[in-house]
């Protein structure tokens, strides 16, 4: 309390009405409410960052959709998962480049990094190559 009255003095320097007090005491009451707002704001990006990560570790095999789309008994799937970043096709362990989504039809044991996912993208990638810069 005394320092909000320090703080009023200091905010009604060389006038004398209580009007400048109550004006003093309304901006330190904003103020709190700026910090509270911080708060707030500090808050809800955590809670953002918690729940990315926790997105990110539910799809850790890099499958982001799985449906089965044929009878009991088949093997045939319908999944979305990242694409394969180009600059690592020709590794031998490609990385996923998450923004770019695959959308696939096929055998249920695909593996988003497999042999068959690198040279589809790889032929792709040629393929968009030979009609971008060759005529």
């Amino acid at each position: 309390m005394r320092s909000q009255l320090n703080a009023a003095k200091t905010c009604a320097i060389g006038e004398n009405s209580d009007s400048n007090d109550q004006r003093c005491f309304d901006g330190i009451e904003r103020n709190k409410g700026i910090t509270n707002l911080k708060r707030i704001g500090t808050i809800a990006s955590i809670l953002v960052l918690a729940s990315s990560l926790a997105g990110s570790a539910a799809a850790a095999d890099g499958i982001l959709l799985k449906d089965e789309a044929g009878k009991a008994g088949e093997n045939y799937c319908h999944m979305k998962f990242p694409a394969i970043d180009e600059n690592t096709l020709a590794e031998n362990r490609p990385q996923l480049k998450p923004p770019d989504v695959n959308d696939f039809y096929g055998a249920c044991d695909e593996s988003p990094t497999g042999k068959d996912q690198v040279m589809a993208q790889r032929r792709e990638e040629q393929y968009r190559f030979q009609s971008d810069y060759e005529d």
